[in-house]
């Protein structure tokens, strides 16, 4: 009887909620008194980030992949060079995102929710 508890205590010990293979995909939103975020992952492995704080809207794009089961790697494709000079340009070009549920993410400080699809 011990042996048998024993395995099903390690068996759901050992469980943990993956992300990988299930669908992260979607448009998550932060918003604040001075500021407004987006990310849109699509599940192309691409996606859309916007970042509005006050009167500055900063945006890249590109593609993202996993790092381990909960945390993503987005990193911006490369702007020309006119576009590098611009207010809009957003300096980091990579950034980790934390899967913290599959409506909730966090990058930086911040916490992102998930909006619901209209699809």
């Amino acid at each position: 009887m011990n042996k048998v508890l024993l395995f099903i205590l390690v068996t759901l010990v050992s469980c943990k909620t993956s992300y990988v293979g299930n669908s992260i995909d979607g448009k998550f939103i932060s918003k604040g008194k001075d500021y407004s975020y987006s990310l849109i992952l699509k599940n192309d492995s691409t996606f859309i980030y916007k970042q509005q704080d006050l009167d500055v809207l900063r945006l890249c794009s590109g593609k993202w992949h996993y790092l381990n089961q909960d945390t993503i790697l987005i990193q911006c494709d490369e702007e020309n060079t006119l576009q590098q000079i611009s207010t809009g340009y957003m300096q980091e070009r990579e950034k980790k995102v934390i899967i913290v549920s599959q409506k909730k993410i966090k990058i930086d400080k911040l916490f992102f929710k998930k909006e619901p699809s209209n699809w």
